[in-house]
């Protein structure tokens, strides 16, 4: 359950030894088949934990010290997401002294979730200016600064987004080396572009006056992220995954109750049967 999952959570907050990495899998805010944005702390806290288990797994991240602790309800590990592989070749390092492709980066971005705007405040977001690149990446707790000398990243530090200045050593933050700057939706908009491009003849705008996933074709046809973007996870991958394909091998899985997590699946399943037969109108094949 949602409530035994908070308490664990905790529980070790409480009583792991510093250094351990706890993380928690979020349960998605609106109900399966419920037309409704996930808030922003649910979204980045699930990619925050398939960021933390790539570890070892992407050829420029090595695997962490400690490997993480993962506490996740059964309704949020029902929840399938992007393939790994996607999320693998979606996820940048950025180092110092390395060459970037400034523009070719900056739409690559857009295409794994970020929104450019004027001033970076919030994770998933990014602006440029001239030379000047500021980037909150989905799974940092700070946004960083990129300063480019010409074609190649001069430095790298973190930005106070409350300040927008940048934090140095002065300030008890020792200046990162690389940035790793992972997909900031499950739902990546460069593929929801191609899969609106695939199904443009079955999905033709509503001329109904009632709220409706057609209302959010054009959105979809932009490639650009919005908050109803992750309903369309069950259409955007032909074969989304579980929590268990990002495990490494030699991953260790605790159940709490093997019978209360088979009656809560039951009941997840049921509920979400009962909110599907109420939907007058559901994008084809969802």
């Amino acid at each position: 359950k949602v409530d035994t999952a908070t308490l664990w959570h905790q529980a070790l907050e409480t009583w792991l030894p510093e250094g351990s990495r706890l993380l928690r899998l979020s349960e998605p805010t609106p109900l399966p088949f419920d037309r409704g944005p996930w808030s922003d702390r649910t979204r980045l806290a699930r990619l925050n934990v398939l960021t933390g288990l790539i570890g070892g797994q992407h050829p420029l991240i090595p695997p962490g010290e400690a490997p993480p602790l993962i506490i996740s309800s059964i309704r949020a590990f029902l929840q399938k997401t992007l393939p790994k592989r996607r999320f693998i070749a979606a996820t940048r390092v950025l180092r110092a002294g390395q060459t970037l492709d400034l523009e070719r980066s900056l739409a690559g971005w857009v295409d794994i979730g970020y929104e450019p705007v004027s001033v970076v405040e919030a994770a998933g977001q990014f602006s440029r200016r001239g030379g000047i690149i500021d980037i909150f990446p989905a799974s940092s707790s700070f946004p960083v600064r990129i300063e480019l000398f010409g074609e190649e990243v001069d430095t790298i530090r973190y930005l106070d987004p409350a300040t927008q200045r940048s934090i140095g050593l002065s300030d008890g933050h020792d200046a990162p080396q690389s940035v790793i700057i992972g997909p900031a939706r499950e739902a990546l908009p460069s593929m929801a572009r191609e899969f609106v491009e695939v199904w443009a003849d079955e999905m033709l705008p509503s001329e109904d006056s009632l709220p409706s996933w057609r209302d959010d074709l054009g959105k979809l046809r932009d490639g650009l992220p919005f908050p109803n973007l992750e309903y369309y996870l069950p259409l955007v991958y032909s074969r989304p995954v579980t929590l268990l394909d990002y495990l490494p091998p030699d991953a260790l899985i605790i159940v709490d109750d093997w019978e209360e997590l088979k009656t809560v699946a039951d009941e997840l399943m049921t509920q979400a049967n009962q909110v599907a037969a109420e939907q007058t109108d559901l994008p084809p094949g969802y």
